[in-house]
């Protein structure tokens, strides 16, 4: 049996809703002893927690603005997740600066855009694993530089390797 994906660890607390903490910790420890936990708890999980920040941010998601230079680059971002794409040409496309860019995704999403580039990959990923393709096609065909980086991106976010969780998925679909 591979070993348990660790439990990840913050410096200071991110959530001060106890209940939600509560719902979060039990989760993960779940997870880091039963191996892949059901993705329909991690959605779940991850629309509460995002539910959460907004409010604590004082509803900025439901803010953003439609035309706007977050909206622009995040279309950018949808379309062309698997080619490089430099801070520079989200900023071009959005017409607006860098900093003004980064200060704008962080107030509306609450992470910079080489984040969300990163978690746009990772869902293209988990969606190609999920078909079956290998954790080195799917590197490539989502926008990784390689295996590696797949593998560092991936379980940064998910708290499983790439190899995990396609057998994962592979031992739902039996």
């Amino acid at each position: 049996s591979a070993p348990a994906a660790p439990a990840p660890r913050f410096a200071v607390p991110v959530l001060r809703d106890p209940a939600l903490f509560e719902r979060a910790d039990a989760f993960f420890k779940r997870g880091a002893h039963e191996g892949a936990p059901a993705l329909d708890e991690l959605d779940g999980l991850l629309r509460a927690l995002l539910d959460a920040a907004d409010a604590a941010a004082g509803g900025a998601r439901a803010c953003a603005e439609p035309g706007g230079p977050v909206a622009a680059a995040r279309a950018f971002v949808d379309k062309r997740y698997a080619e490089r794409i430099a801070l520079e040409d989200l900023a071009a496309v959005a017409r607006t600066s860098r900093y003004v860019l980064v200060r704008a995704f962080k107030r509306e999403l609450g992470i910079t855009p080489g984040r969300y580039i990163a978690a746009v990959r990772v869902m293209h990923a988990k969606s190609l694993l999920e078909q079956g393709c290998t954790p080195v096609e799917a590197a490539g065909l989502a926008g990784f530089a390689d295996q590696a980086h797949l593998g560092r991106v991936f379980r940064n976010v998910t708290g499983l390797t790439p190899a995990r969780y396609r057998a994962a998925c592979a031992g739902d679909a039996s």
